[in-house]
């Protein structure tokens, strides 16, 4: 490998990985830490398939001198990739493709061409720079670089011949006949057509006893830049350099090694990824659905659609779980002593209506409700035997069903403990429902 070929694959491996590897931030990120993920070792390996171009740096050269990338064959490569550290990993890499070589000059006379199949493997130890030491381990781009050993086996041809097997005649005018230049041949000689055939296997010097071995130890080495879509899938862009250990690639014996360069782009899965453990929640051991489902009040109406909880046991509903009230006059039907009240009449808390003498006589009390409409409304709430609505102390047994709420025992409920029964609720504590933190803050209101 000479320095001209040096140059040019470090120009490249310098395209594809210094510019991504010192980029700075984006606008919208710029200043912004990120968390640097750890590693995750315990995973199967990415598989990855490329598809690239082949160039060939030997003893055949193409006809643009200084730039031998005029003559691209395809090749495809299939990878598995290991990655058992932060900065390290391993990847075996399978490469098929074909190398060719077309030299044709007049001064001086040099009219060469090969062709030849290749089948490259190869294993690499390969150096990784998201190694939250020098690049961010979530950075969607991730430059990389490689190097090892393989085995590769080749057999080169040459297009000597036509398709009817025909020998070419390279002429010092640069044509090409079907005969040998000589005076006799000079007006019955034809110009022809390469066909770009390669039909004849090559041996040493092309004499036939003369043969070489065609296969050798290669040492690729090289690197790239990996673009990650997600944790799943990928896309590489890479360079490798395959020095080989024969000088025989075209058939030709240099002073080098033959080598050549194979430049891809492939797409990697990871098939070891797992999704992301959850964080736990206090809503993990909650069944939701057996809350959709429950109906405290048992008037046939779930919680999630009952627009009236805590309906009293045996009294009819409608559709959204409200007491009915046939009149319309606003009291349902179990407390109201006037079923039949004249639409738009006011009534009071009976569902009576109030006419003037009775307006008259209340006039000192007009928007109270009496305790015996809240007792049928909510029964567990009736005072015990022995206690006296006027009692400024009232023992915390005249709760009900609401004195787990009382958490200072002063037998009434405050503001304060209804915000800490809604926050009970939301950390899990089963002591509480839905319908029973709304009958506690209509009770709240009700109370006196």
């Amino acid at each position: 490998m000479n320095k001209k070929h040096l140059h040019s694959i470090i120009l490249v491996l310098l395209m594809l990985g210094l510019r991504v590897s010192f980029a700075t931030e984006p606008p919208e990120t710029a200043g912004v830490k990120r968390e640097r993920p750890p590693a995750n070792f315990n995973k199967l390996p990415t598989v990855s398939l490329g598809i690239g171009n082949l160039s060939f740096f030997g003893d055949i050269s193409g006809n643009i001198k200084g730039f031998p990338y005029t003559n691209f064959r395809k090749g495809y490569n299939l990878k598995v990739e290991e990655r058992f550290g932060s900065c390290l990993g391993v990847s075996l890499n399978g490469l098929y493709g074909r190398l060719e070589e077309n030299q044709k000059s007049v001064i001086p006379a040099r009219n060469l061409n090969f062709q030849t199949k290749i089948y490259q493997g190869d294993l690499n130890l390969v150096f990784y720079f998201d190694n939250n030491f020098m690049l961010n381990r979530a950075s969607r781009f991730a430059p990389y670089i490689f190097g090892g050993v393989g085995y590769m086996s080749f057999d080169p041809k040459a297009d000597l011949k036509d398709r009817s097997g025909n020998t070419y005649f390279y002429w010092t005018d640069g044509t090409i006949r079907d005969k040998a230049q000589t005076e006799q041949n000079l007006g019955t000689a034809h110009q022809v057509n390469r066909d770009y055939v390669y039909e004849t296997t090559l041996k040493r010097s092309y004499i036939d006893s003369l043969t070489y071995q065609k296969t050798t130890i290669t040492i690729p080495f090289g690197g790239g830049i990996r673009f990650k879509f997600s944790d799943k899938f990928n896309a590489n862009l890479s360079a490798t350099y395959y020095m080989t250990q024969t000088k025989y690639l075209d058939n030709l014996k240099g002073k080098n090694y033959d080598g050549f360069l194979y430049s891809s782009l492939s797409f990697g899965y990871n098939i070891g990824v797992k999704k992301a453990p959850k964080e736990p929640s206090v809503y993990d051991n909650v069944d939701f659905s057996a809350v959709d489902k429950e109906d405290d009040d048992a008037d046939g109406v779930k919680n999630i659609d009952d627009l009236c909880p805590g309906t009293p046991k045996g009294v009819q509903v409608d559709a959204h779980g409200c007491p009915l009230d046939s009149d319309g006059d606003g009291i349902p039907d179990y407390i109201d002593r006037e079923p039949n009240t004249a639409k738009g009449a006011v009534v009071n808390g009976f569902g009576e209506t109030i006419t003037d003498e009775s307006a008259e006589k209340n006039a000192g009390d007009t928007t109270a409700v009496s305790r015996d409409i809240i007792y049928k409304a909510y029964p567990s709430q009736k005072l015990s035997p022995g206690s006296s609505e006027s009692s400024s102390a009232k023992p915390a047994a005249d709760l009900g069903e609401f004195k787990i709420a009382d958490t200072n025992n002063d037998g009434r409920i405050s503001a304060e403990e209804i915000t800490n029964a809604i926050d009970a609720f939301f950390d899990g504590d089963k002591k509480y429902s839905p319908a029973f933190i709304s009958k506690l803050i209509d009770f709240f209101f009700d109370q006196e």
